[in-house]
């Protein structure tokens, strides 16, 4: 009797500390989840904030200093400076204002001083080569071989609309089959575009509809006439080499003139249309320049930064919408 009361004590014992240590496992597993779910919710918090703020950045970009210009005396950078020290660290970045690589004709590389900015051993036709393969490129990476990283992030992108009078032809072709699906329609509409060339007649926004077709919904804005570049923000380099090509054969005058000027007027005010008009002075083909350099940035790419972590945003003004509308590109949560 006392042997059986011994060993059912031990088995009593035995059960009691079994089902202890299963109850402080399943405190401690119920304690990791309930701290998993507060660190999820945390950082959906996090992003949450992010995401708001990145939406108040989108905001004052609708709002231009002057109309259908976006500058550097803009509320938008009022904004960003006022939010430092506040914990929330905002940053945003002209994206379209820079030299498209996967639409740039490359007889732009060829024939300004960009062609000097190649790598050693590299030429703007192997880089067409390249496009013309592969292309084009979500990302500027696929063009490291051809100039160095500095270069690279500092006058070139890949990020914009496509402008039918100045990309080249092949990446024409090469969009409008990716976006429609049909090749012999991509052909025609390539075989179109060669005749405004052949005609040195540039492509209008009347066009598009008829030059589109019934695809003009899956092609529209991607493909447009708007000016790729906004002067207010493009850099020196591509500047230069802007306005220095020989359109038509012939260099616009005083190019080098214009180029000073803007460089230093665009530090102080706003410039408009009308600025670019009366301070470029481009006669006949030489008007093409006004379909590279405009007013108004295009792709924009938001940045905010707290509690160790990041969202970067790259947003897209849709052309000729009032109010002003944006289309979230990427959304990148770290």
């Amino acid at each position: 009797m006392d042997s059986r009361e011994g060993s059912s004590t031990v088995l009593v014992l035995v059960v009691v500390l079994f089902l202890s240590a299963v109850a402080v496992g399943a405190m401690a597993l119920i304690g990791t989840s309930a701290l998993q779910v507060r660190r999820r919710l945390s950082q959906e918090e996090i992003h949450r904030q992010l995401a708001e703020e990145a939406g108040k950045v989108v905001e004052q970009l609708g709002r231009s200093a002057a109309p259908d210009v976006d500058a550097a005396t803009d509320p938008v950078w009022t904004y960003v400076a006022g939010r430092r020290g506040s914990g929330m660290d905002l940053t945003v970045e002209d994206l379209s204002s820079r030299l498209n690589l996967n639409t740039v004709r490359t007889e732009l590389l060829e024939k300004t001083g960009l062609g000097g900015l190649l790598a050693p051993g590299r030429s703007a036709q192997e880089l067409r080569q390249l496009r013309a393969d592969k292309g084009p490129f979500p990302s500027i990476a696929a063009y490291e071989p051809f100039f160095s990283p500095a270069v690279l992030e500092r006058d070139f992108s890949v990020w914009g609309y496509v402008n039918l009078n100045t990309s080249f032809e092949d990446v024409l072709r090469a969009v409008y089959g990716a976006r429609t699906g049909d090749s012999a329609s991509a052909e025609t509409f390539q075989c179109a575009i060669r005749g405004f060339l052949s005609r040195q007649e540039l492509v209008k926004k009347e066009h598009l509809p008829a030059l589109l077709g019934l695809y003009y919904p899956q092609l529209y804005p991607l493909m447009n006439v708007e000016p790729q570049m906004n002067v207010n923000f493009v850099p020196e380099d591509v500047l230069r080499a802007v306005l220095s090509y020989p359109y038509g054969g012939k260099r616009i005058g005083g190019c080098e003139a214009a180029c000073q000027a803007i460089l230093a007027d665009r530090q102080q005010r706003a410039l408009t249309t009308q600025y670019l008009a009366d301070t470029v002075h481009a006669k006949g083909e030489q008007v093409l320049i006004f379909q590279y350099l405009g007013t108004r940035t295009w792709f924009w790419r938001i940045q905010a930064r707290a509690a160790g972590r990041s969202l970067e945003q790259v947003v897209a003004r849709l052309p000729h919408e009032t109010p002003a509308r944006f289309a979230v590109l990427q959304d990148r949560f770290q």
